[in-house]
């Protein structure tokens, strides 16, 4: 991390977070994602080997490096700005057998990772996905996203009337296995097809939250790497919020996450009340699909430990600065992020990704515990 006059500059991004994670959990991670050609790119490379993630799978194909600037205010409410530069318009040209010795894909709804989507699927690997905001069922970039994904996270800020009834909708259109709603605040919520049912999860604060960003990533991250080590999704999801409200109490999107040691013991104070079990043994090769970032980005990342996962994702520059509100806007390009939600990515095992809509407010994530089910 820089600082210049009380401004932070680091690397950062949904796929660098998420491979960072894994790794700091003892996932094996595979990274793709591209940079620029540019001053950035190169400290991005340095930081990858620092934080011991490959970089044979980061292409510098970009005419820039995407960059983000993070607002936020003492009580941890930020606003992003993001330029994505010229990543949704450039292919990433995936090795056919890419995804062939990966238990899961974790794919983000970002362009080039559209070829990975449809690889995973014939291979007959777990799909992941986060589509972040999604306010339509139906949403025409994210569809491809949906009904590809076994696996699918998405944020409620977009979701208008009861969450419950978007969940079964979402679930009786694309027939995803597995559906995890995060809902800020309030915890989250899971719909589990082979039961027909929708779980609520109760939001639980492991320690003084610093800031949020990065949030989203933890638990998307925490639940892959938990569901890929057997335990059942409930059981995993509850150990994600415990692992995203931990990662909180650090400043710094791709900081703060704790170690599989440290996390052995904030589950039996926080998630032990829960019966956590497992019900298969742990797989041993975990992939993550491709997708963009930003300085707070993705880059590809191969980590030796645990189970294999790709990652694909952008990478950008990100400046956090004091704010006011916490909205998501968008510097330039508005059609490289989808459907105007930031691109952001996927990794396999835990961590959720929460994308901003421009213009649209987010709400500071606190993770939870499992509660109630809910009809």
């Amino acid at each position: 991390m820089i600082t210049f006059f009380g401004v932070n500059t680091a690397v950062s991004g949904v796929a660098y977070n998420i491979s960072k994670a894994l790794k700091t959990l003892g996932d094996d991670v595979t990274l793709l994602t591209m940079t620029g050609r540019d001053f950035p790119a190169e400290y991005i490379q340095s930081q990858l080997c620092t934080a011991g993630i490959g970089t044979d799978w980061v292409k510098p194909r970009l005419k820039e490096t995407p960059n983000s600037v993070v607002l936020y205010d003492g009580d941890g409410k930020r606003q992003i700005y993001c330029d994505l530069k010229d990543i949704q318009e450039t292919p990433y040209d995936f090795p056919e057998d890419i995804c062939r010795d990966a238990d899961v894909v974790a794919a983000c709804n970002i362009n080039f990772n559209r070829p990975l989507l449809h690889q995973a699927k014939t291979l007959g690997k777990t799909v992941a996905t986060d589509v972040h905001v999604l306010s339509d069922i139906h949403d025409e970039f994210n569809r491809e996203f949906m009904s590809c994904a076994d696996i699918l996270f998405l944020s409620d800020e977009g979701i208008r009337g009861d969450y419950r009834d978007f969940l079964r909708a979402l679930g009786d259109t694309y027939g995803n296995r597995i559906i995890v709603l995060g809902r800020g605040a309030k915890g989250a919520a899971m719909y589990l097809r082979e039961e027909n049912r929708i779980f609520a999860l109760p939001a639980v604060q492991v320690g003084k939250i610093v800031n949020t960003v990065g949030a989203g990533d933890a638990l998307f991250s925490g639940f892959l790497h938990y569901f890929a080590q057997g335990y059942r999704p409930l059981d995993a999801l509850a150990r994600a919020q415990v692992f995203a409200s931990a990662k909180i109490r650090v400043s710094g999107a791709a900081n703060g996450f704790p170690a599989e040691k440290e996390m052995e013991l904030l589950c039996r104070e926080y998630a032990g009340e829960w019966n956590i079990t497992r019900y298969k043994k742990p797989r041993q090769h975990m992939k993550v699909l491709p997708q963009s970032s930003s300085l707070q980005n993705v880059f590809q990342t191969h980590l030796q430990n645990g189970l294999h996962m790709v990652v694909s994702q952008r990478v950008e520059d990100v400046l956090p600065l004091p704010a006011e509100f916490d909205q998501v806007h968008l510097l330039q390009n508005p059609k490289l992020v989808g459907n105007g939600t930031l691109a952001d990515v996927y990794s396999l095992r835990n961590v959720r990704h929460a994308q901003l809509l421009s213009g649209q407010k987010r709400q500071n994530m606190h993770p939870g515990r499992i509660g109630k089910a809910l009809e």
